[in-house]
């Protein structure tokens, strides 16, 4: 018999581990990926840029700094045109419009106040009114020199309201009047006193005067002493016949004439329709001087045109209007 031989030991196969290595592998990459991709490659809300309105709060627009002072940063044009060529709604709500007659090639209109001196409370009214008046003062009249102080220091300009003999007898011109039957040098000497004022007048007009200004010789005595002070002359024109302003340009003196009175009828309502008729004047003649007096109906309608005043005309000084 053979001899008892032992069986041969069984060898495993490896090629099922091999296999099953490989699938796990396999398996432990894919999940590898997959994680990977989900973590890094995929898009999601984890990571979420900037929005564009965090770029225009941080970076501020060229032109906010010198404008207002606080110019919405989304309107970075608009805040440069209405910083560069508009005012702010405050200063349009405060300030009155443009007036039409403002412009130099405007109606100008000059508004004379005569007889200044003799009453106080009225003349100080009128004289704070928002008007480039011309004040046109008495001499030797008791509140003469604090009128005209008062005038000048307000930016008005001064006439001397220099008294004339009237045709009337019954009507005194007051002190200081020249006379028809005074000579050449009663005239010049009455003159020099009427102008010894502290306040120097930069020209003169007549206060009432009828029967004085129209004798050519007595006028051309005045008028060649006037040019000779460099002095200007408005005739008050209270007579229809007085040769002063026609007079005044033939001896080379500048001179204009009245074209108005506002207060003959001593009514706010009456005055104010005078002041429409100067404003009309001076639109239609390119520029009217009106004269009205320190009446409480002539202050009240003032007071009540300023508006309509500056609106419509340029008010200016009476030697303004002078040629």
């Amino acid at each position: 018999m053979a001899p008892n031989r032992k069986p041969p030991k069984k060898v495993k196969s490896t090629n099922g581990c091999f296999v099953i290595t490989i699938l796990l592998t396999i398996v432990v990459l894919a999940s590898l990926a997959a994680t990977f991709y989900l973590l890094f490659l995929r898009p999601g809300p984890t990571k979420v840029p900037p929005p564009p309105t965090t770029q225009t709060s941080t970076a501020p627009a060229p032109v906010a700094v010198p404008s207002s002072p606080a110019p919405p940063p989304t309107t970075t044009t608009e805040t440069t045109s209405t910083t560069t060529t508009a005012p702010t709604p405050t200063t349009e709500a405060t300030l009155p419009p443009t007036p039409p007659g403002s412009a130099a090639t405007g109606p100008r209109l000059a508004i004379i106040i005569d007889d200044i001196g003799n009453t106080k409370k009225t003349a100080e009214e009128i004289m704070a009114l928002d008007l480039p008046l011309t004040f046109s003062i008495l001499p030797q009249t008791p509140h003469a020199l604090h009128l005209a102080s008062l005038a000048k220091a307000r930016g008005h300009h001064i006439l001397l309201h220099l008294p004339m003999e009237p045709l009337d007898p019954k009507w005194s011109a007051g002190p200081g009047a020249l006379l028809v039957a005074m000579s050449k040098a009663e005239i010049l000497s009455t003159l020099e006193q009427d102008l010894a004022t502290p306040y120097r007048p930069s020209g003169i007009n007549n206060h009432m005067g009828s029967k004085f200004s129209e004798d050519p010789i007595a006028m051309r005595i005045l008028l060649t002493a006037i040019k000779a002070k460099g002095l200007f002359f408005i005739d008050s024109q209270t007579s229809t016949k007085s040769v002063g302003a026609s007079l005044a340009r033939d001896l080379g003196v500048k001179t204009a004439k009245r074209d108005i009175f506002l207060d003959n009828e001593q009514q706010a309502t009456k005055v104010l329709a005078q002041i429409g008729k100067a404003i009309a004047l001076a639109h239609s003649q390119g520029s009217a001087i009106a004269i009205g007096h320190p009446y409480p109906a002539t202050l009240e309608a003032l007071r009540t045109a300023v508006p309509r005043l500056q609106r419509e005309v340029k008010v200016v000084p009476a030697q303004d209007l002078v040629q």
